[in-house]
């Protein structure tokens, strides 16, 4: 099967919560850079697993290139591989300048209460700011691929389906009904509503208050030229997400609960059409090569500490057969998950990426899983 990742420009790292994703994330972004490509790693997840993966002392919403020693220790050149981390508030705000032109009406939207609530906390929001900034990075000339690390697998659906969504409401018949057609400030005016729309308005004042209605109003009215900016970017968003140069790669582990969530994941994106062009599954256990109690006393026999002690070779003999049948047993198993995710979807590239000692250094962990990665397969290149 071809490598699913080259020629992409974009890769997006997504699956379900603690399997792995932002160090499979950031070990893409390793293998692409020792592959000559300028590469930044971003992430919408507000947890600091990213800057653990690389080992930082922090993200900024500017890309910053990985210290020289970093760089070094991971096998890449300098300058090659950036991280981020997206900043909705900032992603909001930069479309809103561009789109404002007037500093005025720009510094309105931006204090206007109604759109701090929309942009901080409404659902999707911090989703439909990373779709931004990842068309931002993508139209970087600094970068040749973008991959993004996403929050656990329902966030992440809210990623792939905010652009859609904010181009329904942008484009609903309320809003455009709600926009003053002369392009003036006034807004929500009891005339426009007729007698039966007054009576709730009235109503409505009493329950939130003069000052949220009035709020509303004159966000509204700031926003009504923003609105068609907004629009054209979003679909602009969603032609990315969709289009031939983005690739998304499901992150799982072999445990059948957790792949079958994962797979359900998976159907769900391709409903949305953005199926995944590769799973990788991590953390799979390697089938020891020796396994009886004999072959392991024969190979243990070799060693020195053992040379003159009869018992404790046959005690350690046993023991480690033991260990490695219940190892063995483990990897079967999971064989046979690998095989079902792989016949589920006949058509997607599985690689599997074994579980892996780092030592304690979250650097060695993101080198091996980058190597290892390569080497099935799946690795951002250029075409």
């Amino acid at each position: 099967m071809k490598n699913p990742l080259a020629g992409k420009r974009v890769v997006i790292c997504a699956g379900p919560g603690g399997v792995g994703k932002t160090t499979a994330a950031a070990a893409l972004g390793v293998a692409a850079a020792r592959a000559g490509i300028r590469t930044v790693v971003a992430t919408i997840d507000p947890a600091p697993r990213l800057v653990d993966a690389l080992a930082l002392p922090q993200l900024d919403p500017q890309p910053r290139a990985l210290p020289e020693s970093t760089a070094l220790k991971l096998g890449i050149a300098a300058n090659s591989l950036f991280a981020a981390r997206i900043d909705a508030v900032e992603a909001f705000a930069a479309l809103v300048g561009e789109f404002a032109i007037d500093p005025a009406r720009k510094d309105r939207i931006l204090a206007n209460t109604i759109y701090q609530q929309i942009t901080t906390t409404l659902s999707g929001a911090q989703e439909y700011a990373a779709a931004l900034s990842l068309q931002t990075l993508t139209d970087d000339p600094r970068f040749d691929l973008v991959i993004l690390d996403t929050p656990p697998a329902a966030n992440a659906l809210e990623f792939f389906d905010a652009p859609s969504r904010l181009a329904g409401a942008i484009g609903s018949p309320m809003v455009k009904w709600l926009i003053p057609p002369s392009g003036g400030r006034t807004l929500l005016n009891i005339g426009r509503f007729g007698s039966s729309g007054a009576v709730v308005l009235r109503a409505l004042s009493r329950l939130v208050g003069n000052r949220f209605l009035s709020d509303l109003g004159d966000f509204l009215a700031d926003f009504q030229p923003v609105l068609e900016g907004f629009l054209t970017r979003t679909r602009t968003v969603q032609a990315l997400l969709t289009g031939p140069t983005t690739a998304v790669v499901v992150v799982c582990i072999a445990e059948p609960q957790a792949l079958d969530e994962a797979m359900a994941f998976a159907k769900q994106l391709e409903v949305l059409g953005v199926g995944p062009k590769a799973f990788i599954l991590n953390r799979v256990m390697e089938s020891p090569g020796l396994l009886t109690t004999e072959e392991i006393a024969n190979a243990l026999e070799e060693l020195p500490a053992f040379e003159h002690a009869p018992a404790l070779l046959a005690e350690s003999a046993y023991a480690l057969s033991e260990a490695a049948s219940t190892v063995n047993d483990v990897a079967k198993q999971q064989e046979g998950e690998r095989q079902r995710l792989q016949r589920t979807f006949p058509s997607t590239c599985v690689a599997t990426v074994p579980l892996l000692e780092s030592q304690g250094s979250a650097l060695r962990l993101l080198e091996q899983t980058a190597t290892r990665l390569t080497s099935a397969g799946i690795v951002p290149a250029q075409m």
